[in-house]
């Protein structure tokens, strides 16, 4: 049998966003998840969560979308940022 995956949860409980429409919101969201589960499935899971982490406030950094990217390309652009932040 092959090795066991260890299990991750993440919970997001406020993404701040600013400069873009509300209504995109859950399509943002989705893209988010998306993105980090297949960060984590193909990548790994980064050092800083091998033991037990939890962190009040994540600054992952910043990044820059233009005023008429889909929602879901600034998704993936905030996950690999968020993702990128755990790997520092």
């Amino acid at each position: 049998a092959g090795k066991q995956q260890p299990s991750i949860e993440i919970c997001v409980q406020e993404l701040k966003l600013h400069g873009f429409a509300a209504y995109d919101r859950y399509r943002i969201g989705a893209a988010v998840e998306r993105e980090l589960t297949r960060l984590f499935a193909e990548q790994g899971m980064p050092q800083a969560l091998v033991q037990s982490f939890e962190a009040a406030h994540l600054d992952g950094g910043a990044f820059q979308a233009s005023p008429d990217s889909r929602p879901e390309v600034v998704g993936v652009q905030i996950a690999r940022t968020l993702y990128g932040g755990l790997t520092r």
